[in-house]
């Protein structure tokens, strides 16, 4: 006879006992963020080598157009640096958002046959996405070494950019997939919306371009979106770019808005999940 029994009541508090639950079952989240990173390159002849590919071919393609065929000023610093410090937290948070958004449908027979705490599906999903963030990372770190900018304090703040980059994907991730079981249409048009959300984000541009495109006096709005701010953050870090810090605090309070919000969110949805599903 079992020493413990769990009771599930759709009526219980809001998320209680949320923090322990993911503790209890982070060995469930962990088998599903491994088994769906080695998922994506099985039957393939280069393998993991992929993970290594593809941030570079997405660098050399923003290279060509924005670097050589555009011309665009980093302000002294080597485009495909600038482009990768940017793309590597951007794909974090675009994969976060796409693939958290259909986690849960796409599990919805675990979800009907067995309980677990369904945090841990976008959770997972964004588990995955900090692999590839590491793998860019370490080119990143390479180029940096290679094309002989010295490390100093600052380099510090591309790990706080790393964390606000979660903060900020885990927050959408929580969103998409909870409102994906309740309006199905949400799945599908996120990554159009995603693609969109790319080109105003400065990550083959300064953020500058895009300020100075708004009003007079509105450039606050382009820090509406939080990888603006944070992106920003992280080529403090590298190359001791111009920083605001108005507008990183508003880039940052989105990213934390978005964490808790969609927390809060997903946990009054998953009362009634397999239900809904």
């Amino acid at each position: 006879m079992p020493d413990r029994i769990t009771v599930v009541d759709s009526k219980a508090p809001l998320a209680k006992g949320s923090f322990s639950n993911i503790r209890k079952y982070r060995e469930l989240l962990i088998s599903l963020a491994v088994r769906d990173f080695r998922v994506r390159f099985v039957q393939t002849r280069l393998g993991y080598i992929w993970a290594i590919v593809q941030p570079l071919v997405l660098v050399f393609i923003l290279t060509f157009v924005f670097g050589k065929m555009l011309n665009v000023d980093t302000g002294g610093i080597e485009y495909p640096l600038f482009a990768l410090s940017g793309q590597i937290l951007w794909s974090y948070f675009s994969f976060a958002a796409v693939q958290g958004g259909q986690s849960l449908v796409q599990s919805q027979h675990m979800i009907r046959k067995i309980w677990f705490p369904r945090v841990v599906l976008p959770l997972s999903k964004s588990a995955v996405g900090l692999m590839d963030l590491g793998i860019g990372l370490l080119l990143l770190l390479v180029g940096v070494v290679v094309m002989g900018i010295g490390f100093t304090m600052n380099s510090v703040w591309i790990l706080v950019a790393i964390l606000l980059t979660w903060i900020a994907g885990t927050g959408i991730s929580l969103w998409t997939s909870a409102l994906s079981i309740r309006f199905r249409d949400v799945q599908h048009a996120l990554p159009y919306i995603v693609q969109f959300l790319f080109f105003l984000t400065p990550v083959a541009y300064p953020t500058g371009i895009l300020s100075r495109a708004l009003p007079e006096g509105l450039a606050w709005m382009s820090y509406l979106n939080p990888m603006a701010g944070i992106i920003d953050l992280s080529r403090f870090g590298l190359f001791n770019s111009e920083l605001s810090i108005e507008h990183l605090a508003i880039s940052i309070g989105v990213a934390i808005t978005l964490l808790i919000s969609g927390w809060i969110y997903f946990h009054s949805v998953e009362r009634n999940m397999a239900d809904t599903l």
